[in-house]
C-alpha cells in the first residue's frame, strides 16, 4: 500500500509539471506566432521601402530618397 501512495504522489507531481510545461509551451507558441507576424510585416515594409512605395509618418507615399533625407 505504501508503494501505491508513493506512486500516486509521484503521478500527481508529474501531472503538475506537465500542466506547467504545457502552459509554458502555449505561451511560447503564441509568442512565436506574434514574432512571425511582426517579421512578415517588417519584410513587407522593407520591400515597400526598396520599391519606393513606403509611406512616411504622415501616411503619404515617399520615395526611398525622400525617406533617407527625411523629407516627404
Amino acid at each position: 500500500m505504501l508503494l501505491t501512495l508513493q506512486d500516486e504522489a509521484s503521478a500527481k507531481n508529474i501531472q503538475k509539471k506537465l500542466e506547467t510545461l504545457t502552459a509554458e509551451l502555449q505561451k511560447l507558441k503564441e509568442q512565436s506566432e506574434n514574432d512571425e507576424k511582426d517579421l512578415k510585416l517588417a519584410q513587407q515594409h522593407l520591400q515597400e521601402v526598396n520599391a519606393g512605395l513606403s509611406k512616411n509618418e504622415d501616411g503619404a507615399y515617399a520615395s526611398l530618397n525622400d525617406q533617407l533625407m527625411g523629407e516627404s
